[in-house]
């Protein structure tokens, strides 16, 4: 008998589903040493989860390959609401907006969660040479309880089997093999197999609410097929209707509530039946078929797992801690925004960047995030499946009590050892159009402003300028500056301490702290020597253009980039030398000169201005808590004043 085969990693990751592939992702662009294994044999290729939201495409977007999925998926723009009328045929009564204005830059998009995982693994296979472990079967999990406070320890030990495995690797079929990892994460869907290990049940309830879902492509003369659509019939109950790439078509379908002597009758639909019933809601309207991609059948229940970790080494994520109806496109959007909240703090732990603590702050958003999720499911439920709501004639309000949540961008996380709430008050930008205006809230999400590049008055977005390579942005928010402006000179007095900042931890010839604890952003932390955080294949802030990693080459040492300063102004372009701010706005660099990536104008005014315009001044902004301060109000102003940060 051989041997089993043992190994360690940093993190191991049990599920490749979006959810799985998101975590890998973040650990491709940290470079910290990962796996991710899976039972199936190949990715989805049809049907399950349907669609991105605007928040999770603007998440890949940072990652650089939002392309893909814009380019195959549908764009839904608007949705209608069907309702019997007087005669008790389905008639449109509203026809809105998908999304508010101003929510995102992006729209909602149908696509298919295998494309999805398409997308994602020929992103790690290209950054990192990594491919998903197939065919590999979890069978124990154990951890090491006296290792946990060792930060050089792996005290998770996972057995792995590889029942058959790709045709160019037959020789590890059969094969068991021990795994010890710092950390796991179990994205391994409703039935979770790490979730059933650790012990941790799914809280909640099923109904009696039986829907069925199919993917075709549909014959009809219904005329919003290619909207998305609730329709609500009189006495046939309700259908909605979802635009996918290819021409498809994804329907959900209420099926009849049928009980006998009080029990439910558990026996499957068919497709024939689910088709059928679609027909009768449709009607007068007609809907054949040729082809049909996927089908199903669900009941409609919300589970909620009390704790998403145990001793912060293992932890879950997307359905393994939350599982609901799919009626508002919400599982692979969560389930992916899960993972990229945790996965960059696991990293920079690994690295040495960051102190374990901050992992109780996954639980603490996250838990909070699938709460307030479900209980959003729950209403959404009942305005579907309910006989008769009187907000259906008025679908556009009861949906857009919803827009910020279902879009992902109204999520908010409270205060903890990251998000400091105590000085938060909202945070109005000068140089918005008042039209135009959005605030920014410490624990949201920062709104795509409109930017003009001072320098070449390219037109930008400021998410744009927030790419997760894993570096940190300070933001500057200067107000409308001058070249002889008071306001200029208070921004130039502050800018040596960003220079500092920079200097400690960016430049490989500034001495790094030792190995002992520090502040990070008010965290106490561990810093890391050039060794640890050196030599690996993309590091963050990584010019990937530029430099192929070597840790034996100098300039690759020089390369690492975990702090970045950024200027936005409400000033206009010719009204400002941009060489009159100090230099940490815009670096210089011996082969490329002065760094004109620095600093953006606030709402893309150009030229000068005879007279004052509509846009908010930071003399106008009542809600800053200093109207001095060049900095926000945040965090990260806060803990600028302290030493080592």
């Amino acid at each position: 008998m051989e041997p089993l085969k043992e190994s360690s990693v940093h993190l191991l990751i049990i599920g490749a589903g979006p959810a799985g592939l998101m975590a890998a992702a973040w650990a491709t662009r940290y470079g910290i040493s990962y796996r991710i294994i899976d039972k199936r044999e190949a990715r989805v290729q049809t049907g399950h989860a349907d669609g991105l939201q605007p928040r999770t495409l603007e998440i890949l977007d940072s990652f650089g390959i939002v392309d893909r999925p814009m380019k195959e998926g549908f764009h839904v723009m608007e949705i209608c609401s069907w309702n019997p009328g007087a005669a008790g045929q389905i008639q449109r009564t509203q026809r809105v907006k998908a999304s508010r204005d101003g929510i995102s830059r992006l729209s909602q998009i149908g696509l298919n969660q295998g494309a999805v995982e398409a997308v994602f693994e020929d992103f790690l296979e290209k950054n990192a040479n990594c491919k998903v472990e197939r065919n590999t079967d979890p069978q124990h999990l154990a951890i090491d309880h006296q290792a946990l406070g060792d930060p050089a320890a792996y005290p998770i030990m996972l057995t792995v089997h590889r029942s058959h495995v790709a045709h160019d690797d037959r020789s590890q079929a059969g094969s068991f093999e021990k795994i010890r990892a710092k950390y796991l994460i179990g994205c391994d869907g409703a039935h979770s197999w790490t979730r059933k290990q650790l012990a941790i049940s799914l809280e909640g309830e099923a109904t009696e609410h039986r829907w069925g879902v199919m993917d075709i492509v549909p014959l009809t003369d219904f005329p919003d097929i290619r909207l998305s659509c609730a329709i609500h019939s009189a006495s046939q109950g309700t259908v909605m209707t979802f635009p996918r790439e290819n021409h498809l078509v994804r329907f959900y379908i209420q099926l009849p509530n049928e009980r006998q002597h009080g029990q439910a009758d558990h026996k499957k639909p068919s497709l024939e039946s689910i088709f059928k019933t679609a027909q009768r809601i449709l009607a007068p309207y007609t809907l054949e078929y040729s082809i049909c991609d996927w089908w199903s059948v669900y009941c409609i229940g919300q589970r909620l797992a009390p704790r998403f970790d145990v001793d912060h080494r293992i932890f879950l994520a997307g359905d393994a801690v939350h599982t609901h109806s799919p009626k508002a496109g919400q599982g692979m959007n969560v389930s992916m925004q899960d993972t990229y909240n945790l996965t960059w703090k696991l990293c920079l732990i690994v690295l040495g960047l960051a102190h374990p603590r901050i992992l109780s702050t996954y639980h603490s958003e996250r838990h909070a995030v699938a709460k307030d999720l479900i209980a959003m499911d729950q209403q959404l439920a009942k305005f579907y499946s309910a006989v008769d709501d009187p907000r259906r004639m008025d679908y556009q309000t009861f949906r857009d009590s919803y827009a910020g949540f279902i879009a992902g961008v109204g999520v908010r996380y409270g205060g903890s050892c990251l998000v400091d709430t105590a000085c938060n008050k909202r945070f109005s930008i000068p140089g918005m159009r008042r039209q135009q205006q959005q605030r920014i809230e410490v624990g949201m999400r920062i709104p795509a402003i409109e930017l003009v590049n001072h320098a070449s008055a390219e037109p930008t977005h400021l998410h744009a300028l927030l790419p997760s390579t894993g570096a940190f942005r300070v933001i500057v928010f200067a107000g409308r500056l001058g070249s002889s402006s008071d306001r200029l000179k208070l921004v130039n007095s502050f800018a040596p301490r960003l220079q500092a900042l920079v200097d400690r931890y960016n430049d490989k010839h500034t001495p790094r702290p030792p190995p002992s604890p520090c502040l990070l952003n008010g965290v106490e932390y561990i810093t890391a020597d050039d060794t640890t955080l050196l030599g690996r294949r993309t590091t963050p802030g990584w010019n990937e253009s530029k430099h192929t990693p070597n840790k034996d080459k100098e300039e690759d040492k020089a390369s690492l980039v975990l702090l970045e300063i950024l200027l936005l102004h409400s000033g206009t372009c010719d009204a400002l030398a941009l060489l009159d701010l100090h230099a940490v706005f815009h670096p210089w660099d011996a082969e490329r000169g002065w760094d004109y990536g620095r600093v953006f104008v606030v709402g893309g005014d150009i030229g000068d201005h005879s007279k004052k315009d509509s846009r908010v001044d930071d003399d106008d902004n009542h809600d800053n808590n200093d109207n001095d301060s060049p900095v926000e109000k945040g965090p990260e102003a806060k803990d600028t004043r302290q030493e080592g940060w």
